[in-house]
């Protein structure tokens, strides 16, 4: 922190928030204090800065790397990357010997579709810092994107030629293998990862992946366990906790792992989302069901999810018109019987009936038992 008593450095990007006409980027600053001396550690704070705000900072401090990434970043979701892309092409210009420059300017030129211009920018990251994963997993997706899975393979073999000690191609590995279907080849690799890097919350979440969608929710959820134990604070990793526990039907493990998550990250909408809707089906506290969802909505506001667990929760209340919509909303994207017969129910309240017959019509036409069938039988009888 200089002197001057200016905020000069900005340490990382937290997310991206987008408010109707207004892009934003929220950003944890280096603020000196009141009073304070300037060779004491600045306290960091956050703010939400806008587009107009960025470009200040950038002027003040032409050679911060981050505040030119916080620039692009927020153009990018403003949804124009050809300011982006000339945004992070200065960044190559301040720190040449930085791959994080022509990486991102991958990323602008893919935004544009370019993608010749793409790959070289990619493969320059990768020349720069040859252990650089996020490079070479945009290649690899571009290969899998292509049709060519033999491609994308050996370029990640290649690639770990050049740079064998680092964990994170290994997880660009296992990710391939996995894309290829290949569940053995895959372990092996994220396993690897976390030889390499047993700090990595990243690898373990690899490997906790894989063996859940391969049906291995016990090692999956040891796995989790593990990478706990060197990352106590990974609000990730205790989410993905609550959702193996739930898998299982251990709802009270499942309560505190979100708990536990929301704790150490607020905005975590899918934990919030997940636990209102514990909450509501299981007996917990309906007021705070309903704030959880509420919160998950402002979050994620086009997750069809999340519009389920709140038009539920809504309905769950008696308050039908509100929900409806809602729960239209989640219908349309998701066919889950579950969701059908949300629908099913709030349109049966609110007198539609013909919304109610097809709706629940489609929840009972699957195998599936879910809670609800019951009523979602009976009420179909009354529709007939």
């Amino acid at each position: 922190m200089g002197p001057s008593g200016r905020a000069v450095l900005l340490i990382g990007v937290l997310s991206l928030v987008l408010l109707p006409g207004t892009p934003l980027v929220q950003a944890t600053l280096l603020v000196p204090q009141p009073g304070v001396p300037p060779e004491e550690p600045a306290k960091p704070t956050t703010r939400k800065l806008t587009i107009e705000d960025l470009e200040k900072l950038v002027a003040k401090n032409p050679t911060s790397v981050p505040a030119h990434e916080l620039l692009g970043l927020a153009y990018l979701t403003k949804g124009d990357p050809v300011k982006a892309t000339e945004t992070f092409r200065r960044i190559e210009a301040v720190a040449p010997k930085s791959p994080r420059g022509p990486y991102l300017v991958g990323v602008g030129l893919r935004a544009q579709n370019k993608p010749d211009e793409a790959r070289r920018a990619f493969e320059t990251a990768l020349v720069v810092a040859p252990g650089s994963a996020e490079a070479l997993a945009q290649l690899v997706s571009m290969d899998l994107a292509a049709g060519h899975p033999d491609v994308a393979l050996e370029r990640v073999k290649a690639q770990i030629s050049q740079a064998p000690n680092a964990a994170g191609l290994y997880q660009v590995l296992g990710r391939t293998h996995e894309a290829r279907r290949e569940p053995g080849p895959a372990e092996s690799a994220f396993r690897k990862a976390i030889e390499l890097d047993p700090r990595s919350a990243s690898a373990y979440s690899d490997l906790v992946r894989l063996y859940a969608a391969t049906g291995r929710v016990d090692d999956a959820l040891t796995t989790v366990a593990e990478g706990l134990k060197v990352s106590p604070r990974d609000a990730g990793l205790l989410f993905t906790a609550g959702t193996l526990h739930e898998r299982k039907g251990n709802v009270p493990e499942a309560r505190d792992a979100y708990e536990k998550a929301l704790g150490l990250n607020p905005r975590l909408a899918m934990a919030a989302n997940n636990l209102a809707y514990l909450l509501a089906e299981h007996g917990g506290d309906p007021d705070r069901a309903l704030e959880l969802a509420r919160r998950a909505k402002r979050e994620a506001p086009a997750d069809p999810h999340v519009s389920d667990t709140l038009g539920w929760i809504l309905y769950k209340r008696g308050t039908y018109q509100e929900a409806l919509p809602l729960l239209r909303q989640s219908a349309a994207a998701l066919r889950d019987p579950v969701v059908q017969y949300h629908l099913g129910m709030a349109a049966f309240k609110t007198g539609d009936q013909g919304t109610a017959r097809e709706a629940l019509t489609r929840a009972l036409s699957s195998p599936t038992s879910f809670p609800g069938r019951a009523e979602a039988e009976r009420v179909l009888s009354e529709l007939k």
